[in-house]
């Protein structure tokens, strides 16, 4: 649901349904991937990297959460290490 709203420009309400989500299941690397997208999108970069890092935590290999991470550092300016995550 947080990501429909996000793709929706809901972000206020996305970050609320992933959050929620992460309430029910802490260790869905899906709901922290998502989260990080909207994170991403607010503009909270570094909350958005602790959520795409606590994903591949989770889940390894996890492509979409390694290019969302790397998607972030590239907007942090790290961009060594955003290529190495793409």
């Amino acid at each position: 649901m947080g990501i429909i709203r996000e793709r929706d420009g809901q972000l206020d309400a996305a970050e609320a349904a992933c959050r929620a989500a992460l309430t029910q299941r802490p260790n869905y690397p899906q709901a922290h991937n998502n989260l990080g997208t909207v994170l991403t999108d607010l503009g909270r970069l570094e909350e958005a990297e602790s959520e795409c890092r606590a994903a591949l935590a989770l889940k390894s290999p996890y492509p979409e959460a390694m290019s969302n991470l790397g998607n972030v550092l590239a907007e942090r300016g790290r961009l060594e290490e955003a290529e190495a995550c793409y």
